[in-house]
Formats: structure tokens, sequence, C-alpha cells
């Protein structure tokens, strides 16, 4: 993850802010979102429509999401080595357990659309946004205990006060 998205006129995009394991498409998601932010903010910027500031709110909107990418991406390496383990060892209970676990790779649609942005370039209608779930990974500990979600966050939802609020990819098993 780049230190910054920002500095001065230089902005940073996709892969070039951020770089993932290839599992699950976040990378491309994320740069195409990162773009899709960025473009607007250009425009209303380069016409006179807002000023540079709202160029500011990129970064501040954009990295909660790409870490919790980066997160949910790693998350779903792990996953894969850890049920490729498992199927070399033989044990039958641990197969089963990550065989069943890939419904949080397959079904991670939340984690590409399930954010919203508490803050950055908004302006409050009194409204209450909409509230994503949240979850945790761990993954390095395995069967017993690899996907607990009651009462846990997501790094990115831990980090709510710079920006974003984040579906995470994992579930309970």
């Amino acid at each position: 993850m780049a230190t910054g998205f920002r500095k001065n006129r230089v902005f940073l995009v996709g892969d070039a802010a951020h770089r993932f394991p290839p599992s699950g498409g976040y990378g491309m998601n994320s740069g195409i979102q990162d773009a899709h932010n960025l473009a607007w903010k250009l425009d209303f910027v380069l016409k006179g429509r807002a000023g540079d500031r709202l160029l500011d709110s990129y970064d501040l909107e954009r990295r909660p999401v790409a870490e919790s990418n980066a997160d949910c991406s790693y998350g779903n390496t792990q996953r894969f080595l850890k049920t490729d383990k498992a199927f070399r060892g033989g044990n039958i209970d641990e197969i089963n357990f990550w065989i069943r676990d890939t419904e949080n790779h397959v079904h991670s649609v939340g984690q590409s659309r399930g954010f919203s942005y508490d803050e950055g370039a908004l302006i409050p209608d009194g409204t209450a946004g909409p509230r994503c779930a949240r979850a945790s990974t761990n993954l390095r500990t395995g069967p017993a205990d690899a996907f607990r979600t009651s009462g846990s966050t997501s790094r990115a939802s831990t980090r709510r006060s710079t920006g974003s609020t984040r579906t995470s990819c994992s579930s309970s098993a």
C-alpha cells in the first residue's frame, strides 16, 4: 500500500496505489473504484465547480477501502493455502471445513460493493447512511476459530474515522 494516494498534482490509482494477491479480483475492482472516485472530483475541480480541497478526499475515502480489500485478498490467499495443506495432509475434518469455507470466497460480493463513505466528499443531509455488516478474518489459527465474527471488526471498519465503513468477506463457518 502506498503511503499516500496523492502528492501535490500526482495521484496514485489502482496497482500504483495498492497491490493485492490475485484471489478474487479485489485489485481490479479497487482500481476501477479508485478511478471512478477520482474522475468526477478532477472534473469538478478542473471545471471550477469545486476547490482543490475536494481532491484531498480521494485518499481519505479510498485508503480504508483498499486496506479492507487487501485484507480480504490476503485472507483468500491464506484460505487457498490452508485448503491445499488440508488436502495434502489428508485430515478429513480440515478438508471439509476449508471446502465449506470456500463459500466466503465465492459469495464475497459485499466486499466489492459493500462500502459507504462516512466522511470526505459528501454533504450531510440528515439521513442515516447504510450500515454494512462487519466481520474479522483470522486465518492464522485454523478451523476452530478461523471465522468468528461475533463482536469483532475488520481493520477498515475500525478505521471508520478515516472515512469508510466496510463489509468483510468472511463469515462464521
